[in-house]
This record gives structure tokens, C-alpha cells and sequence, in this order.
């Protein structure tokens, strides 16, 4: 079994470039401080242990090609899982985070907890075999879980939001089963919403931007506040949890067993019950709502906008408290253009004073396979 365990030296220049793709010795030195000979000795090392390798930059004028070190292509790999809903995404990435091969499976996971547990087994076990990648090859297994986890116990406090929730989640202690049944030292257990800002941060519409709030419109809401660069998660480890504001005492029933949460006016699964007991259409379908409704046809069109209002209400209060660079909606309530921009329009006529002119909200990448790519990046970040 590979294990990568750098010392705290190599992992600052893995770090380094791993950020910027590649580096030169002298951009490492001039980045850390450190002298030539230790950044050749350092350097020495993970050449050795085969965890980078050298290449060569191309000048932009006349003159030599430049030496410049980079993580090792396809030869040690990471796993993601995406986990909760009724879609379950496998993925595994070179330390690069290119992706080799990713693959879902439409199915609920609301059985006992060894079904849960067997079923994820084999989503690994069929991209190990896809790729034709040994398990000995990969250094660690991220999770990106659709509820409400704590990423430094591992445990699950509330089952994923969706119809395929079961009382197998709750206080669920996933990593520590996980653990048990793969080899890999690093297991990385959150929310997909965190993993999801990390993605976006990495490939995304927030490349390259350290401070920017993620966030998740979906069956549920959720935030993840995206601070240097690095999930925020608060000393009670679950920040983010935008969709249980309340905004009305008195409002509709939320998941979560309180009343009037932004979740149970704003998420897609509030704006789909609402128009199938608007229109009596028990078939109604997200993507058929969203369709009609931006087509301008009614009252889907008013369920969407009266949706992203609450939405747009909820942003508000992540730039009056935050004041961040940036905003990134997604999920599937915020493809929908009337959706989106009524959020937008409410959000900036609720932002206070100096912060209304910086309000800067885009729509996520729209990338199929966000969570599950963030929940790579999630162990090579703590690999690294």
C-alpha cells in the first residue's frame, strides 16, 4: 500500500505547486524562503518517491526550455464519492485532479446501513475496475454526503435531503466505516456543498478567488463560506446552514421541524410541491416546472420567482454578515433564469450601504460532476 506522508517542508512545496500547476526551484525558493540547497534537497526527495516529476516550460520568446516540477501524472489516484439524493457519482483523479473515469447510479439509498455501506463498496470497486487502477495505487477516498455532517468526527447528525432519507443516517459515524472497510489512511467525510465550493474553487466560476460563499439550491440549501481559500466550518463544525433561517414563524413545515426556513420555500423541492397543488399536475417534474415557468407561462412562472425572492433574502444576509467577493448559486432550482434573477434582484435591494455596489453573484460552472470532483479535491488537500 502507497502512503504519501510528506514532511511539513515537502508538503508546503507539494502545496505550492499543486496550486499553481508547476514551479520552477527558484519560484519555490522565492515562494517559501528557503535556501537553494534545501529546496534542491526537498525537491531531491519527492522526485525519488516518484510524487512529482520534472518537465519543461516552454520559453515565450527565444531561449531554452525552462525545467519546472509537477505532480506525477497517473500514478497515484484519489477517490470521490458523491453520496445522498437518488443519484450516487464515483470518481477518481490523478493528483492533478484530472479525471479518469466517473460513474453514477440512480438508486436511494434508504436501506439498512451494511446496504448503504456494500453498495458504496462496489460504486469503488467498479472504478477501480473500469480504470484498471490497483487499490494499492491510491492514497485516500473523499465523500461528499447530501446532509448534515461533521467533517472532523465523520458522524451524519440528519439523513440526506431527499425522498430517499431513512433512519439508517442519523448518527451515522460514516467515516469510521468507512475506514474499516477500505485500506486508504485518508478518508475525507463532508457535506457536498462544501465539496462542491471546493470544486468551484479549483474548475469552476470561482477559480482562483479565496473568499467567496457557495451556494446550494437544491432539494436543500446550504452555504459553504469559502474563507483563504478553505471551507469555514465554525466550532460546531456545521456552518453554512443558510436554508434554516427562518422567515416565517408561522410558514410551511421544513425538514428540518421547524417552520417558514428559507429550505421550505426556496428549494426545489418546495417549488415542485407547490406547483403540483397550484396546477393538480402530480407529474410535475423540476425540469417541466422550470421549463414553463421561464417560458413566462403561469403560475409556474410566479412559483419560481416568488421561490427566488425567499432565495435572494437568504443571499442578502450572507453579503451583510460576509461582505464576500463573490456569490456562487447553484443546484437545480437555479437553472431556472426567472428563479436566478429574482434572487439576484432581491438580494441586491436588501444589501445594506457600501456592500450593494460590490454584490456579485454568478451562477455556478454547471459541471455534472461537481461534487464528486470536490470530494477528490477534498483528500488531496488534506494530503497536501
Amino acid at each position: 500500500m502507497i502512503e504519501l506522508n510528506p514532511s511539513g517542508r515537502q508538503r508546503d512545496v507539494l502545496a505550492l505547486i499543486r496550486e499553481r500547476g508547476t514551479a520552477t526551484r527558484a519560484e519555490i525558493q522565492a515562494a517559501t524562503g528557503l535556501s537553494a540547497s534545501r529546496v534542491s534537497r526537498l525537491t531531491g526527495e519527492l522526485l525519488s518517491s516518484g510524487v512529482i516529476v520534472i518537465e519543461e516550460r516552454l520559453p515565450s520568446g527565444e531561449g531554452r526550455p525552462q525545467e519546472v516540477l509537477a505532480l506525477a501524472p497517473r500514478r497515484h489516484f484519489v477517490i470521490g464519492l458523491d453520496v445522498g439524493g437518488l443519484v450516487q457519482q464515483v470518481a477518481i483523479t490523478d493528483l492533478r485532479g484530472e479525471l479518469l473515469q466517473v460513474r453514477s447510479s440512480r438508486k436511494a439509498l434508504d436501506g439498512p446501513r451494511s446496504d448503504i455501506l456494500d453498495f458504496l463498496k462496489e460504486l469503488v470497486d467498479l472504478v477501480l475496475d473500469d480504470t484498471g487502477v490497483d487499490a494499492a495505487g491510491v492514497l485516500g477516498l473523499g465523500v461528499g454526503l447530501r446532509a448534515i455532517v461533521d467533517p472532523v468526527t465523520g458522524i451524519v447528525s440528519a439523513g440526506p435531503e431527499a425522498p430517499s432519507w431513512s433512519p439508517s443516517w442519523t448518527n451515522f459515524a460514516i467515516r469510521d466505516e468507512l475506514s474499516a472497510l477500505f485500506p486508504w489512511k485518508a478518508i475525507v467525510v463532508d457535506d457536498t456543498v462544501r465539496a462542491s465550493a471546493v470544486a468551484e474553487r479549483r474548475m469552476g466560476s470561482a477559480l482562483g478567488i479565496d473568499d467567496f460563499v457557495f451556494v446550494l439550491a437544491d432539494t436543500g440549501i446550504g452555504a459553504a463560506l469559502m474563507i483563504n481559500g478553505k471551507p469555514y466550518i465554525g466550532p460546531g463544525h456545521l456552518a453554512g446552514e443558510i436554508g434554516h433561517v427562518t422567515i416565517d414563524p408561522n410558514g410551511p413545515m421544513c425538514g428540518c421541524g421547524k417552520r417558514g426556513c428559507i429550505e421550505a420555500y426556496a428549494s426545489s423541492s418546495a417549488l415542485l410541491l407547490r406547483s403540483r397543488q397550484e396546477t393538480g399536475n402530480t407529474a410535475m417534474e423540476l425540469e417541466d416546472l422550470i421549463v414553463a415557468g421561464d417560458s413566462g407561462c403561469e403560475p409556474h412562472r410566479s412559483i419560481l420567482e416568488a421561490g427566488g425572492g425567499i432565495m435572494g433574502r437568504g443571499l442578502a444576509i450572507l453579503f451583510n454578515l460576509l461582505s464576500p467577493r463573490q456569490i456562487v448559486l447553484g443546484g437545480a432550482s437555479s437553472a431556472s433564469t426567472v428563479y436566478r434573477e429574482a434572487a439576484m434582484q432581491v438580494a441586491r435591494q436588501q444589501t445594506v450601504g457600501k456592500v450593494r455596489d460590490s454584490v456579485h453573484i454568478v451562477p455556478a460552472s454547471g459541471h455534472p460532476h461537481t461534487g464528486v470532483l470536490g470530494a477528490c479535491s477534498m483528500v488531496l488537500d488534506t494530503l497536501f
